[in-house]
Formats: structure tokens, C-alpha cells, sequence
């Protein structure tokens, strides 16, 4: 665990592929989600009653990565509905999160500030996601990992658009 402390709050914390048990959510996020910026729970274990003391609690995240963590499309659902609006950079990257084009639709229409989207090995998506993210987050994204998303050639030739855009992953 590496945790970033100021004055006397917390405000970065990683749990990277930790073993979390039923009690670390609530009380990592009642006592510190007001001031909670960034969190990496790379491939961390997620239930849904966790992500939800996450969405309820850490307000303030700028910064979330979940790759490789095991979301359902319970927690999917839980995440791209409630997640703070005002998160920057977002990973949803690797295997195991259970993310439809629905889900990135409903996402990058909510969370409209995003400038880094991760996305990497999400094979169920397709063109209609790439079309809501152009859309939804023209003038705020700058980096974005497509890498093994099932888009079309002309669809990605499209992202030539976004005009803040410096980094495209792709392959």
C-alpha cells in the first residue's frame, strides 16, 4: 500500500493487485473519500458493495484506474452510473472488467472531463463507443488506449477530430 499524505489527509493511495478485505473499503472511504484524488486498484478484487463505497464516498477523484480489476456488469453498471463527474483520468484497461459499448456511452456522457482514457483489450467494444467518445470528450481528452477494441479503420481515421488528442494507442 503507498499512500501520498497531506496535511493530515490522504490523498493517493494504491492498492495494486492487493487482497482487500470486507472492512478496507468502508473505512478507507468514509475517513478519507472527501480528499481522495487518485486511487490505483490495478487488478485488484472489486465487489459491487465496494465500488459503491467508492462512488459514494471518494467524491473528490480525479484519478481512478481499475485495469484489471474483475467488474461484473453489476459493478459496470454501479461504476458508469455514480462515478464522480469530475474524474480526469480513467483505466479500465487488461482483461476482466465486463465493459459494453452501453457502458462507455453512458460513461464519457457523464464524466465529460476526461483527458486520459484507458481501454486497452475491451474487444466487446466497437465503433459505437469511439463515436461517444468523440463526441462527449472532444475538447478534454489527450490520451486514449484502444489497443484490442474491435473498431473499424475509417471510425479510428475520425479521431483525427479531436483536437487536444497527443496520444493514441492502438494495435
Amino acid at each position: 500500500i503507498e499512500t501520498k499524505m497531506g496535511a493530515s489527509r490522504l490523498i493517493s493511495l494504491d492498492l495494486i493487485q492487493c487482497v482487500v478485505t470486507p472492512y478496507m473499503f468502508p473505512i478507507i472511504c468514509n475517513q478519507n473519500g472527501q480528499n481522495l484524488q487518485t486511487l490505483d486498484l490495478t487488478f485488484t478484487i472489486i465487489k459491487p458493495c465496494d465500488l459503491m463505497h467508492i462512488v459514494t464516498n471518494c467524491v473528490g477523484l480525479k484519478e481512478v484506474d481499475f485495469s484489471g480489476c474483475r467488474l461484473s456488469k453489476n459493478c459496470m453498471d454501479l461504476l458508469v452510473n455514480n462515478l464522480s463527474p469530475n474524474v480526469e483520468k480513467l483505466g479500465l484497461g487488461a482483461f476482466g472488467i465486463d465493459a459494453k459499448d452501453k457502458h462507455i456511452v453512458a460513461l464519457v456522457s457523464r464524466c465529460n472531463k476526461i483527458t486520459s482514457l484507458n481501454l486497452a483489450f475491451r474487444a466487446m467494444l466497437s465503433d459505437v463507443s469511439l463515436t461517444s467518445i468523440m463526441e462527449n470528450l472532444k475538447f478534454t481528452l489527450e490520451e486514449l488506449d484502444i489497443s484490442r477494441m474491435n473498431i473499424t479503420y475509417p471510425k479510428l481515421l475520425e479521431m483525427g477530430s479531436m483536437p487536444k488528442l497527443k496520444a493514441l494507442n492502438y494495435y
